[in-house]
């Protein structure tokens, strides 16, 4: 009998649900473990005082100790795929689960601590970064595998924090079966979207720049239109920038509206931070390109956000990096020039004139959105991506070889 699988996460996302519908393919028994829906979570994450104290202990307190509770009394031998959200989970359950020799797999969705000394909350050398870089050692170290959302994330953590006994770049995707199987020609005015989260990983600042350029055109503005369906830590900052200005921010509806209302919407604005390109890769990315939007992205053109858009010509990627190659890890500098941004005025007025050649090339855009909708039906699809799950839980599920000697 195949053992059994747990999907574990403190909040149930949609890309969750659907790595859920791709690991399906061994024909298992799967459960999903969370503490959280997206709904109650979005709507916590927006309060302050003792509500978001309230939030905080359920997810790193409350949820970790439901999922030691499952792994202490699951079946032996089972497999428990943990993501990073909470950012220690992974650990804390291979640890327990060795009582059960169950197989810990590390779903990295965010890597610590590279996420809070990007994000400004503490200083690389600090205490605190330090003890969250041994966590993410021993992560790699003690669970039975990894899987990473992209080559560049998984070359930087594993050449700071360890490599892992059995790893695989698995796309995180989106469940294409949700949106409408059709999508409507482009037409003027267009609609450029951004969508989700707009957190500490996100070049805010850029895209608020960079928008408020476009709309000093007069002409431009006739012919396009800007979307914001935000929550998160730089949400208020969208708001305040645009009051009044023509731009639509709204706080993030639930994802059953979002897929409804993408119907009208033709490009999704995409950003990632030069020093987020090493954390994460944004999943909103495929949800928009599941919907029949192509991608402009601003981000390092050596992430794996980029590399993804321009190798599939799904969109257009402004660089915010003044490298387009990523730095060596022997450069003494690395750090410094991973973060290192690329002038706001450059990036703005690079965006401004992509934005004006888009509007000029309806075909091109069409071409670029039904590469992304039949990309995420093939490529990123979830027969192929199930294949790929299948493959790397087989590696896991094999016996451990103990080391001699």
């Amino acid at each position: 009998m195949p053992p059994k699988i747990y999907l574990c996460s403190s909040v149930r996302i949609d890309y969750l649900s659907h790595a859920k519908s791709c690991a399906e393919m061994l024909e298992c028994e799967i459960e999903e473990i969370y503490y959280l829906s997206e709904a109650d979570y979005r709507k916590a994450a927006g309060l302050s005082g003792i509500k978001r104290i309230w939030l905080r202990l359920q997810l790193y307190v409350f949820y970790p100790i439901l999922l030691v509770r499952k792994v202490l009394f699951a079946k032996r031998e089972s497999i428990f795929i943990v993501t990073t959200n909470t950012f220690y989970a992974p650990l804390l359950t291979a640890v327990f689960g060795r009582l059960r020799r169950a197989q810990v797999v590390h779903l990295l969705y965010d890597l610590f601590p590279d996420a809070m000394i990007v994000a400004g909350k503490v200083r690389r050398q600090s205490f605190i970064a330090r003890l969250a870089g041994f966590i993410q050692r021993q992560t790699q170290k003690r669970c039975r595998g990894t899987v990473y959302l992209g080559e560049v994330l998984q070359k930087h953590c594993e050449h700071f924090y360890g490599e892992p006994r059995v790893a695989e770049v698995i796309d995180v995707s989106a469940d294409a079966s949700l949106f409408s199987p059709n999508i409507k020609p482009s037409r003027q005015p267009l609609v450029f979207h951004y969508g989700g989260q707009i957190g500490h990983m996100h070049d805010a600042d850029t895209v608020i720049r960079a928008i408020r350029d476009c709309c000093s055109d007069g002409d431009l503005v006739q012919r396009a239109r800007f979307s914001f369906f935000v929550s998160g830590a730089q949400s208020r900052m969208i708001r305040e920038s645009f009051a009044e200005s023509g731009v639509e921010v709204i706080p993030a509806v639930p994802s059953t509206e979002w897929r409804e209302r993408i119907l009208d919407f033709h490009v999704g604005i995409v950003t990632l931070k030069p020093g987020g390109a090493i954390v994460c890769l944004p999943s909103k990315a495929y949800s928009m390109m599941a919907g029949g939007l192509a991608i402009l992205a601003i981000c390092p053109r050596w992430s794996d956000l980029a590399q993804m858009i321009e190798e599939n010509d799904i969109g257009w990627v402004i660089s915010n990096s003044p490298y387009d190659e990523m730095p060596a890890f022997e450069d003494a500098e690395y750090f410094s020039k991973i973060e290192e941004k690329r002038r706001p005025e450059e990036v703005a007025k690079e965006f401004h004139g992509k934005v004006a050649d888009i509007i000029a090339g309806l075909e091109d855009l069409d071409r670029k959105r039904m590469n992304a909708f039949r990309v995420m039906r093939e490529q990123f699809g979830k027969e192929e991506l199930g294949e790929r799950w299948k493959f790397f839980l087989e590696q896991v599920a094999e016996p451990k070889v103990e080391s001699q000697g």
